[in-house]
């Protein structure tokens, strides 16, 4: 996969102050396709030089990846990542993180209002067994 030759952690950062001032709104069901393209510039920031970026990159393509595994063969993901990259350019790498980054950001939201949710009922089922 061809990396571009631009700040990649500058352009997660960018991307993803822009996502939350915007609230970015994640699309309700995300296409495999709109999935795989957000594999793709997550797994380029998992390669950046810079920690943050790389963890953030990382976390990024598993939670991706997952989202696409059990949807598209083997076969599609790779047909899609060869033309995907081949004509990725920064703007279009941008566009994407700023989408993408607003999701993960929407679903690390929800997914710690659930943790909360979970450790009331915890706490009152246990006050209730006392």
């Amino acid at each position: 996969m061809r990396l571009h030759k631009f700040s990649i952690a500058a352009a997660l950062g960018g991307a993803l102050s822009i996502a939350s001032s915007a609230q970015a709104q994640a699309p309700a069901a995300s296409s495999p396709s709109e999935d795989l393209r957000c594999f793709v510039v997550t797994s380029l920031l998992a390669a950046s030089d810079d920690e943050s970026a790389k963890q953030i990159g990382q976390m990024g393509a598993l939670y991706f990846m997952g989202r696409i595994d059990a949807k598209l063969s083997d076969k599609k993901i790779e047909d899609q990542m060869v033309a995907l990259s081949a004509g990725l350019t920064e703007a279009d790498t941008r566009a994407m993180l700023v989408r993408c980054g607003g999701e993960l950001e929407k679903r690390g939201a929800t997914m710690q209002e659930i943790s909360k949710r979970v450790q009331v009922r915890e706490e009152a089922a246990a006050a209730a067994k006392k």
